[in-house]
């Protein structure tokens, strides 16, 4: 959760700066909150989001590209979490074995 802070702290700074990032923007931290996820699940699955984009097989409940970063910090706009979190597939979509013929 350290990290967390820094990211809150430079956040913080610039919205001093008048930058209101901390309104616009969400953290994987949050994003995790908002998905009921662990930190540890929130990066692994941008972590897999990221390696499918690069290998060109992206999945539609993929996490979406950040819209921004700050330093190497992720951000992403709180529409584009909201509209990603409307097209998810749901619990169980796509997953479990083949039906046996």
């Amino acid at each position: 959760m350290v990290m967390a802070r820094s990211i809150r702290a430079r956040l913080y700074h610039s919205c001093m700066a008048g930058d209101d990032l901390s309104e616009k923007y969400l953290t994987l931290p949050q994003i995790a909150d908002r998905n009921h996820w662990s930190l540890k699940t929130a990066r692994n699955r941008q972590h897999e989001a990221n390696r499918r984009r690069r290998e060109g097989q992206s999945r539609p409940g993929d996490l979406p590209e950040p819209d921004h970063y700050i330093g190497r910090t992720p951000l992403w706009l709180v529409q584009t979490i909201e509209a990603w979190e409307k097209q998810r597939p749901g619990r169980g979509a796509g997953g479990g074995p083949k039906p046996r013929r």
